[in-house]
């Protein structure tokens, strides 16, 4: 029997904005090729500079199991994460994201997917999926960076919009979200028990 859940589903237009940078000495620390935004770093601090993102590896599952475990309480099976990993990695509309501290460490994660539509202007449309930063590493700026970097994928690729669900009891998470541009709408979700 299927299970079902209250969630909510958010939304960001990727319309093109007037957004105005930043300006503070914090500026010049971004790395290159990252806009800076004020209400995509609220948080950011020198800390947030000893981070970088780049493309998870297969050899990164074992550390993004753990993440994973913070994001819900359920385990997960390498087995069965590393079978995934192979298929999204064969497949361009997939793409799974890291950030790593100076140590090399993953501290953050996100998994964007690229979706065809069929009706109206028939403009992709982005699905983001399983954003987590290690709790020790929360209100540094990660999360936003990630998320940033998610946008820009569909912003690149003619997007109209990115979508994102989320549990109706993550209230911390909905209020980052509204604070990136993010709007509530109605969401449903189903689940399915495994097949025994």
């Amino acid at each position: 029997m299927p299970l079902v859940s209250s969630v909510f589903m958010f939304r960001l237009q990727t319309a093109p904005r007037t957004r105005h940078p930043r300006s503070d000495p914090l500026s010049d620390k971004i790395p290159q090729g990252l806009p800076v935004f004020y209400y995509f770093y609220p948080n950011l601090n020198d800390n947030t500079m000893n981070y970088r993102i780049d493309t998870v590896k297969k050899s990164d599952l074992p550390a993004l199991k753990i993440l994973y475990k913070e994001l819900i309480d359920e385990p997960s099976e390498l087995s069965d994460m590393e079978r995934s990993f192979d298929t999204m990695a064969n497949d361009p509309a997939y793409q799974l994201l890291g950030v790593r501290n100076a140590s090399g460490e993953l501290t953050g994660s996100v998994l964007s997917i690229l979706c065809t539509d069929i009706f109206g202007a028939c403009r992709p449309f982005l699905v983001i999926e399983n954003l987590i930063v290690r709790s020790d590493c929360r209100g540094t700026g990660i999360g936003h960076l990630l998320m940033e970097h998610a946008e820009k994928r569909a912003r690149r690729h003619g997007c109209g919009y990115t979508m994102l669900v989320s549990d109706a009891r993550r209230e911390r998470a909905h209020r980052f979200y509204r604070s990136l541009g993010y709007t509530e709408e109605k969401g449903f979700k189903k689940y399915f028990l495994p097949k025994e």
